[in-house]
């Protein structure tokens, strides 16, 4: 099944419980806030965005969701994807196998996954 595509963010392809190992001790302290980074398929530059360029500033979407839910020191707060996302584009753009997907966050580091058939 296809959770992404039950929701009109992708949230529910993206929260499932237990599916994303993230923890403030795995971010460097010095990485801890405002995260820029992009995203390539065979060094072509596909997205690139800094948490700057929000729509809602980070005080704002903490502020929102404190009104739904309790959030506790550590929480990780996944707030979408910058432009450029491949199905928007004209004609779209989907991975296909052998095209490596490569992901990097400035002070972070850098994830390259390969794409391969089902």
């Amino acid at each position: 099944m296809d959770l992404a595509a039950t929701c009109t963010t992708h949230l529910a392809g993206k929260g499932v419980v237990r599916a994303g190992a993230i923890t403030a001790a795995l971010l460097p302290q010095s990485t801890r806030g405002f995260l820029e980074g992009g995203s390539a398929t065979h060094r072509t530059l596909m997205q690139n965005g800094s948490a700057k360029n929000f729509i809602f500033d980070l005080g704002y979407i903490i502020q929102y969701l404190t009104n739904i839910m309790t959030l506790s020191p550590g929480d990780v707060i996944s707030t979408g994807t910058p432009a450029g996302v491949g199905f928007s584009r004209k004609p779209p753009v989907t991975l296909q196998p052998g095209d490596i997907c490569k992901l990097e966050i400035t002070g972070l580091g850098t994830l390259e996954n390969p794409v391969k058939d089902a």
